[in-house]
């Protein structure tokens, strides 16, 4: 597989890892599906290298080009999934060799004394139960949103009214920022 950052190439790399066996079929044609619908909104030469596009923006133009016809929870999973995809195929780009899926469940295999296989699926990454819920918990006027911020960490915010103010949302925004680590 060439190292071409096209829209095109981008799709043959989500055929191929879903070939190979690297993901679940079914997140494969999630993430593909959602690269399809969204990136399509990209003229050829906003598509001439994927990993350039600002996935907000792109992601903003598609839920306007698109009013009404997706649930914000829909948007968000296409968000995330896009995002996911992309931070694999960047992934993969950089060094085609070593390249291993960002999400998933692997399967680890641990040899016993005896020698024979003792196999268990195990999630890369655990995910803690809450315990407890705000009395206040979400409702049908907000929304929850993940937000991939790197590999195999995902934010959720929770609570956001659909009808958010861009004040608010710089609200939002400042809290989100004051808890930045300077040695970046």
């Amino acid at each position: 597989m060439a190292n071409s950052t096209t829209r095109e190439d981008f799709y043959k790399f989500l055929s191929w890892i879903e070939e190979k066996g690297l993901i679940p079929a079914r997140t494969a044609g999630n993430r593909r599906g959602a690269a399809n619908k969204v990136l399509d909104i990209l003229d050829e030469n906003e598509a001439a290298d994927v990993l350039e596009i600002d996935v907000d923006h792109v992601m903003t133009r598609f839920e306007n080009l698109n009013r009404g016809k997706y649930s914000p929870s829909s948007l968000a999973t296409y968000r995330t999934n896009l995002i996911t995809a992309l931070t694999d195929f960047k992934s993969y780009v950089k060094n085609p060799i070593d390249f291993k899926p960002a999400a998933g469940r692997r399967l680890k295999i641990k040899r016993t004394q005896n020698g024979t296989d003792e196999s268990k699926k195990t999630p890369e990454q655990p995910h803690p139960q809450p315990t407890h819920r705000p009395s206040n918990d979400v409702g049908p006027t907000s929304n929850v949103i993940p937000i991939q911020i790197r590999p195999n960490t995902v934010v959720r915010v929770q609570g956001l009214p659909f009808d958010l103010s861009k004040a608010e949302a710089q609200k939002v925004a400042n809290i989100v920022l004051a808890h930045v680590l300077e040695s970046e």
